[in-house]
């Protein structure tokens, strides 16, 4: 924050807690007493083998609810697992963001959700939490993640955001 930095973005996923437990809490005590830091969570394809991942406890569950805004019935891709960082560093998060690509027959990466449905709440992409950590006010970004987005004032909705980006990546399109 004192190089003026709006948002910090992790784009690695601190899924378990390390041997360095002293590094550990560093990063988490950091995280919690800065509101513009945005940590990473993962959504597996549907299918990967779950001894190949860290199932999520129903209290790791239960902390990360509040940090997603509650789905409708349509919408984006809807995650049926999610991988999230070590206990005590999602407990200090106030932000997080998902680090899925969709990957294309041929292997090459030409879209990321900008939000994924789990557990009928939605989860925005690192890239557009960080955009809207960056540049809507502090309370609007908070909100992205504390509301229904058909409620939320019209500065501070996840639609609008989405809807945004959307346009700024198909005019920027035209342009190449």
């Amino acid at each position: 924050n004192s190089a003026g930095a709006r948002a910090i973005g992790m784009d690695l996923l601190f899924a378990d807690a390390d041997s360095d437990t002293l590094g550990d809490e560093i990063l988490a005590a950091l995280t919690s007493h800065h509101d513009n830091i945005v940590h990473s969570l993962f959504f597996p394809p549907p299918g990967t083998s779950q001894t190949a991942l860290a199932r999520s406890s129903p209290a790791e569950l239960e902390a990360l609810e509040p940090l997603g805004a509650l789905s409708g019935v349509y919408g984006p891709p809807a995650a049926e697992d999610v991988l999230l960082p070590y206990r005590r560093l999602l407990d200090a998060s106030s932000r997080l963001g998902h680090i899925n690509v969709w990957t294309d027959e041929d292997g090459a990466t030409r879209r990321i959700p900008l939000l994924i449905r789990f557990n009928d709440r939605l989860y925005p992409s690192l890239s557009l939490m960080l955009a809207a950590t960056a540049w809507l006010s502090p309370d609007a970004a908070s909100r992205l993640a504390a509301a229904p987005p058909n409620t939320m004032p019209r500065g501070g909705s996840m639609p609008s955001v989405a809807a945004s980006c959307s346009a700024s990546t198909r005019s920027n399109s035209r342009r190449l």
